[in-house]
């Protein structure tokens, strides 16, 4: 399915819905600084 195989993050999509994915992308870079202060304080696991 070609559908499928398509990158989540393609431009096509990012024309059809710019707000939505930088909605998105605002929480994916929140989430990704907390589990990054999460590795940094809490050390490997």
């Amino acid at each position: 399915n070609e559908h499928e195989e398509r990158p989540k993050c393609s431009k096509t999509e990012a024309n059809e819905g710019e707000k939505e994915i930088d909605r998105l992308n605002s929480e994916c870079l929140r989430t990704g600084r907390e589990s990054i202060q999460q590795a940094e304080g809490g050390g490997s696991r």
